[in-house]
């Protein structure tokens, strides 16, 4: 529990930093590098926080990580469980927490400190707040001819080698504040909605339930968060907007734009004509150009979500494309067949050819639906949220 002091400077923090600093008070012997395979082991460990060692990684054979996947686990059931967020995301909340002073960071330098400069450049770590003293307690234990690492750094709270005493010491811009405190991927999805206009620069989201996507679930029990069937297979990032949990968040952000007088919002037609609404949210291009250099700065791209999002369109289509259609948005034969494994072994699908015509063969739509399309679509989702 923070007190009101931390409260006030620090901030709250956000599912995926919780999680990070739940593993490094629970683990308090590991420390973590931004390196993709200690990413990779965090982001396990963050789906069961408690556990005494990270569960194991599940990947395909000659698959490759990269800094925007999300990875997956084998529970105990021997199932495959993901990530709730993307490596990057992980990445993040370190630095985010460190910033806040709530966990340790450092450098960790290779060879033995010589005493001259320039002094070599260290790996930085990331570990619980104590994690210096346990450092040092191991550097002294060890033969210096046996050890790799020869001394370490502590990074101030703050201190960053990259930015400048003007930067360090700015005062904070409201309008990032209020991108920080919203997933990612969303503030990406807002500004990807933004198309010039005369004066402003208008997000356009349609309202609630509009074109392909069902109602939320948890608005009506009975209905399936999925898009309708037999329209799979051309969504957009657009056409997905009007999916409650999506929405909301953007909405909620355009809002927040408005209370700072940072946007100006209205709701009406679509279109001219049109026979349904929207809310249509409207800033300036400074305000745009802040939340482009916002996302630059932090790497953030809607990259995965549309690679995702073509995933779900194939798995959509009817007949199913071949095989080699599916390498075209980053899933290759033998992943497809891990995804699909399940409605493989109910007979819901039965695999074609690999080198020609149909991946698979729809056996029971009403089961593929939830077995497959539903998973996939989802995915599209929490990447979104992550």
């Amino acid at each position: 529990m923070p007190t009101i002091r931390d409260a006030v400077l620090k901030g709250p923090l956000n599912e995926t930093e919780r999680r990070v600093f739940e593993v490094l008070t629970n683990h308090p012997d590991h420390i973590f590098s931004t390196s993709v395979e200690d990413l990779a082991e965090l982001a396990a460990w963050c789906i069961y926080p408690s556990s005494h060692e990270p569960p194991e990684v599940a990947k395909t054979p000659g698959e490759t990580l990269s800094i925007n996947d999300r990875i997956s686990i084998w529970n105990e059931q021997e199932n495959k469980e993901e990530a709730h967020c993307t490596l990057r995301t992980i990445s993040i909340a370190l630095a985010s927490l460190a910033k806040t002073n709530r966990i340790w960071s450092g450098k960790l330098h290779f060879g033995e400190d010589s005493g001259e400069e320039p002094k070599p450049a260290g790996r930085t770590y990331y570990g619980e707040k104590q994690a210096h003293l346990r450092l040092a307690d191991v550097l002294e234990d060890l033969n210096g001819e046996s050890r790799a690492i020869g001394w370490f750094t502590t990074i101030k709270s703050g201190e960053n080698s990259e930015e400048t005493n003007e930067e360090t010491n700015r005062e904070a811009d409201p309008v990032e504040e209020v991108l920080a405190s919203f997933p990612p991927k969303i503030v990406a999805l807002f500004r990807w909605l933004t198309r010039p206009g005369k004066d402003l620069w208008f997000a356009r989201v349609p309202e609630e339930g509009h074109g392909y996507i069902l109602q939320d679930a948890q608005t009506d029990p009975t209905s399936q968060p999925m898009p309708q069937p037999g329209l799979i297979g051309n969504l957009t990032l657009y056409e997905i907007l009007p999916y409650g949990r999506i929405r909301s968040p953007v909405i909620e952000l355009g809002s927040q734009l408005v209370g700072l007088g940072r946007a100006v919002v209205h709701v009406g037609p679509g279109y001219r004509n049109a026979r349904w609404g929207a809310t249509f949210f409207g800033v300036t291009g400074t305000v745009a150009q802040s939340i482009d250099t916002w996302l630059d700065d932090r790497g953030i791209s809607l990259e995965s979500t549309e690679r995702l999002l073509g995933q779900l369109n194939l798995l959509g289509q009817t007949p199913a494309p071949p095989f080699c259609d599916f390498t075209t948005v980053g899933i290759n034969a033998e992943a497809l067949k891990v995804q699909l494994d399940t409605a493989a072994t109910l007979g819901t699908i039965s695999y074609g050819r690999r080198d020609q015509g149909a991946a698979f063969v729809v056996n029971d739509e009403e089961s593929y639906q939830q077995l497959v399309l539903a998973p996939a679509f989802e995915k599209v989702v929490v990447e979104l949220l992550s």
